[in-house]
């Protein structure tokens, strides 16, 4: 199979996959792109950008609640073996499940932002349940 390259430049692509990831597209994000080196957006273009994220992050809502289980999981699972470490020792456990908890919320965010824009190039289909046999 021969892999075929994304007719998007980098730029656009870490656009949309950093505002897919965010709940709120704010001025924070906005000069965050531009810290990256971006141009600065006109407010028309911020918002067609925003309705664009919108629109691929509800094209993969269905499947939001299987990829948090996914992403608590592992993020148990690698935090778990990586808190016995005697490095985290003096952190309590209150403190570690924040960490969990953090982590947790960034790798969902990533993994929705990932699969929301593999679905939008159409490198991965996204069939709903009650489509399939």
């Amino acid at each position: 199979m021969t892999e075929q390259p994304l007719s998007i430049t980098a730029e656009a692509l870490q656009t949309e996959l950093l505002m897919d990831m965010c709940e709120k597209i704010d001025d924070q994000l906005v000069h965050q792109l531009e810290q990256l080196g971006q141009a600065g957006r006109s407010e028309e273009v911020l918002a067609m950008e925003v309705r664009a994220s919108r629109a691929r992050v509800e094209n993969v809502a269905q499947l939001m609640p299987l990829i948090e289980l996914y992403s608590r999981l592992i993020t148990d699972g690698m935090f778990r073996a990586m808190l016995k470490h005697p490095s985290f020792s003096g952190h309590s456990k209150e403190e570690q499940q924040q960490l969990i908890a953090e982590y947790g919320n960034v790798l969902f965010a990533t993994n929705i932002s990932i699969l929301a824009n593999l679905v939008d190039k159409q490198i991965v289909r996204f069939v709903p349940q009650e489509e399939r046999r």
